[in-house]
């Protein structure tokens, strides 16, 4: 098993548990520790399990596999298929309002995604994020506030198609956990 300050050889090299060898208690520690450790965040992902949070490594297709589709791009939202499922990313946090990570209910589904790392999700997901937007107002000195438009909530790139496969891998929750 691989912990936070280990540097022993590792039971379980695609899984780091906190320093402890228990999961990270609080999912900023785990976050914290992959930045200072230099972990890729599309390769290290957030994985919640009972007592916690592990970062798990992630298997993904290269780039423009044959299985996946071209992971370039951004895929504009009328091409999007409900029942289909794609690589998406979703952005970096733009200030002190938005949420550490991106989170949706739709139906019965429940989904935490965690921003900055490649991940496969379902087209209604997708749609879902694309659908939420925010106003935006501009505010000058002894004016009403004026609105000046419109934009996502949780902006995201659509990189390419991604199978049911590899949705179920990334929602996978971590073994031992």
């Amino acid at each position: 098993m691989k912990t936070a300050d280990s540097k022993k050889p590792q039971e379980m090299p695609d899984v780091i548990f906190g320093a402890d060898g228990k999961p990270f208690p609080v999912q900023g520690d785990a976050l914290q520790y992959r930045k200072a450790a230099g972990l890729d965040s599309d390769q290290y992902v957030l994985k919640s399990c009972t007592g916690g949070f592990l970062l798990v490594k992630m298997d993904l297709p290269p780039p423009g596999s044959p299985t996946t589709g071209p992971i370039e791009g951004n895929i504009p939202t009328d091409e999007i298929d409900p029942n289909k499922h794609y690589w998406v990313r979703f952005g970096a946090r733009r200030g002190n309002e938005d949420t550490e990570t991106v989170m949706f209910d739709c139906s019965s589904l429940r989904l935490t995604m965690e921003r900055e790392c490649t991940i496969a999700i379902p087209g209604s997901i997708v749609l879902l994020a694309r659908c939420a937007k925010i106003q935006k107002f501009e505010k000058k000195p002894g004016q009403p506030r004026k609105e000046v438009g419109w934009i996502e909530r949780y902006p995201c790139s659509v990189l390419g198609m991604s199978t049911e496969a590899d949705y179920l891998n990334c929602k996978k929750p971590p073994s031992g956990g």
